[in-house]
């Protein structure tokens, strides 16, 4: 039993780091000062990112690729804000109708 309980503890450790290795070496966020959005460095390459929205459909090959996308599509980032801020405040209303549905129907 004890032999069992030390191997469940080593492979939860070893879980744990592989977890934390594999997140903190794929996955690099740089806020971009100054604005709502965020640089993402994935696997080498890096994307435009609002929130859990990625902005540009292209790959970009480094963090000052996505400032310059940032300052060349500006006009262009704007109607794509919006409809993500309205699609989640929609998402947002959706919610809270079914939580009020809920709370009435004694569920």
């Amino acid at each position: 039993m004890v032999f069992l309980s030390k191997l469940l503890k080593s492979f939860l450790i070893f879980l744990s780091n592989e977890s934390t290795a594999a997140s903190t070496a794929m996955i690099e966020k740089i806020p971009i000062v100054g604005t709502p959005f965020m640089s993402v460095k994935y696997n080498g390459s890096y994307f435009l990112m609002l929130g859990i929205y990625r902005l540009n459909e292209t790959t970009l090959n480094s963090h000052e690729e996505v400032l310059s996308y940032v300052e060349e599509q500006t006009w262009n980032l704007i109607p794509k804000v919006i409809l993500i801020t309205i699609n989640d405040t929609l998402e947002v209303a959706k919610q809270s109708s079914k939580i009020n549905q809920n709370q009435n129907n004694g569920n």
